[in-house]
Protein backbone atom coordinates (compact mmCIF):
# COMPACT_ATOMS: atom_id res chain seq x y z
CA UNK A 1 0.00 0.00 0.00
CA UNK A 2 2.92 2.25 1.12
CA UNK A 3 4.61 1.77 -2.36
CA UNK A 4 1.00 2.61 -4.65
CA UNK A 5 1.28 5.81 -2.01
CA UNK A 6 4.61 6.77 -3.01
CA UNK A 7 3.88 6.29 -6.83
CA UNK A 8 0.92 8.37 -7.19
CA UNK A 9 3.30 11.27 -5.10
CA UNK A 10 5.80 10.71 -7.68
CA UNK A 11 3.52 10.92 -10.69
CA UNK A 12 2.09 13.80 -9.21
CA UNK A 13 5.53 15.36 -8.50
CA UNK A 14 6.38 14.70 -12.40
CA UNK A 15 3.03 16.17 -13.42
CA UNK A 16 3.12 18.82 -11.39
CA UNK A 17 7.09 19.71 -13.10
CA UNK A 18 5.86 18.96 -16.52
CA UNK A 19 3.15 21.51 -16.37
CA UNK A 20 5.59 24.29 -14.56
CA UNK A 21 7.94 23.66 -17.24
CA UNK A 22 4.92 24.09 -19.88
CA UNK A 23 3.88 27.46 -18.12
CA UNK A 24 7.31 28.48 -18.51
CA UNK A 25 7.84 28.03 -22.33
CA UNK A 26 4.63 29.86 -22.64
CA UNK A 27 5.71 32.77 -20.62
CA UNK A 28 8.97 33.16 -22.70
CA UNK A 29 7.20 32.73 -25.90
CA UNK A 30 4.48 35.09 -25.06
CA UNK A 31 7.16 37.47 -24.77
CA UNK A 32 9.18 36.86 -28.32
CA UNK A 33 5.63 37.37 -29.75
CA UNK A 34 4.72 40.27 -28.11
CA UNK A 35 8.14 41.96 -28.52
CA UNK A 36 8.34 40.79 -31.91
CA UNK A 37 5.00 42.53 -32.48
CA UNK A 38 5.81 45.90 -31.05
CA UNK A 39 9.20 45.59 -34.00
CA UNK A 40 6.91 45.28 -36.56
CA UNK A 41 4.68 48.22 -35.36
CA UNK A 42 8.37 50.28 -35.42
CA UNK A 43 9.08 49.18 -38.69
CA UNK A 44 5.91 50.02 -40.30
CA UNK A 45 5.62 53.91 -38.27
CA UNK A 46 9.43 53.74 -39.93
CA UNK A 47 8.65 53.25 -43.25
CA UNK A 48 5.63 55.66 -44.00
CA UNK A 49 7.50 58.15 -42.24
CA UNK A 50 10.50 57.83 -44.67
CA UNK A 51 7.80 57.87 -47.55
CA UNK A 52 5.81 60.85 -46.48
CA UNK A 53 9.06 62.82 -45.64
CA UNK A 54 10.68 61.68 -49.18
CA UNK A 55 6.80 62.67 -50.37
CA UNK A 56 7.18 66.09 -49.21
CA UNK A 57 10.92 66.70 -50.16
CA UNK A 58 9.65 65.91 -54.08
CA UNK A 59 6.64 68.37 -53.16
CA UNK A 60 8.87 70.78 -52.12
CA UNK A 61 11.44 70.54 -55.11
CA UNK A 62 8.66 70.69 -57.81
CA UNK A 63 7.58 74.49 -56.39
CA UNK A 64 8.63 77.50 -54.89
CA UNK A 65 5.02 78.45 -54.19
CA UNK A 66 3.89 78.31 -50.24
CA UNK A 67 0.65 78.06 -51.02
CA UNK A 68 1.13 75.51 -54.07
CA UNK A 69 3.16 73.52 -51.69
CA UNK A 70 1.09 73.65 -49.06
CA UNK A 71 -1.76 72.33 -51.06
CA UNK A 72 0.30 69.89 -52.61
CA UNK A 73 0.62 68.85 -48.56
CA UNK A 74 -2.74 69.02 -47.77
CA UNK A 75 -1.72 70.42 -44.44
CA UNK A 76 -2.45 74.08 -42.45
CA UNK A 77 -0.16 76.76 -43.40
CA UNK A 78 1.75 79.57 -40.56
CA UNK A 79 3.66 81.80 -42.74
CA UNK A 80 7.02 80.06 -43.78
CA UNK A 81 5.87 76.95 -41.78
CA UNK A 82 3.52 73.53 -42.83
CA UNK A 83 1.80 71.26 -40.55
CA UNK A 84 0.33 68.03 -41.53
CA UNK A 85 -1.17 65.64 -39.17
CA UNK A 86 -2.02 61.62 -39.74
CA UNK A 87 -4.09 59.10 -38.09
CA UNK A 88 -2.71 55.58 -36.32
CA UNK A 89 -3.39 54.60 -39.62
CA UNK A 90 -1.54 57.63 -42.07
CA UNK A 91 -4.90 59.14 -43.59
CA UNK A 92 -4.03 63.33 -42.94
CA UNK A 93 -6.98 64.68 -40.75
CA UNK A 94 -7.43 67.85 -39.31
CA UNK A 95 -7.02 67.82 -35.56
CA UNK A 96 -5.81 65.41 -33.57
CA UNK A 97 -3.76 63.25 -35.30
CA UNK A 98 -1.60 60.15 -34.44
CA UNK A 99 1.35 61.92 -36.60
CA UNK A 100 2.61 64.94 -37.11
CA UNK A 101 4.81 66.22 -40.35
CA UNK A 102 6.62 69.72 -39.73
CA UNK A 103 7.85 72.14 -42.79
CA UNK A 104 9.97 74.91 -42.29
CA UNK A 105 10.90 76.66 -45.27
CA UNK A 106 13.89 78.78 -45.33
CA UNK A 107 15.10 81.04 -48.07
CA UNK A 108 17.56 83.41 -47.95
CA UNK A 109 21.35 83.76 -50.08
CA UNK A 110 19.22 82.25 -53.16
CA UNK A 111 18.73 78.76 -51.47
CA UNK A 112 15.40 77.29 -50.35
CA UNK A 113 15.40 75.18 -47.96
CA UNK A 114 13.35 73.23 -46.00
CA UNK A 115 13.21 70.99 -42.35
CA UNK A 116 10.99 68.13 -43.17
CA UNK A 117 10.10 66.30 -39.56
CA UNK A 118 7.72 63.98 -38.76
CA UNK A 119 6.96 61.73 -35.55
CA UNK A 120 4.40 61.53 -33.47
CA UNK A 121 3.85 64.47 -30.42
CA UNK A 122 6.89 63.63 -27.87
CA UNK A 123 9.45 61.85 -30.81
CA UNK A 124 10.66 62.82 -34.06
CA UNK A 125 11.40 59.92 -35.78
CA UNK A 126 12.96 61.03 -39.08
CA UNK A 127 14.15 64.25 -39.84
CA UNK A 128 14.91 65.56 -43.58
CA UNK A 129 16.32 68.99 -44.99
CA UNK A 130 15.95 69.06 -48.96
CA UNK A 131 17.98 72.00 -51.04
CA UNK A 132 16.87 73.94 -53.63
CA UNK A 133 19.47 76.21 -55.77
CA UNK A 134 17.73 77.94 -58.52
Amino acid sequence: MKQSASKSRMLLLELLLCVFIFSFCVIICAGIFFHGSNVATQSRDLTYCVQVAQAAAEAFKTTDDMEEFNWLMDGMRDNEKITVQYDANWNVVERGGAYVLGIAVDHSNGVSRASITIGDYSLTVYKLTPEVTP
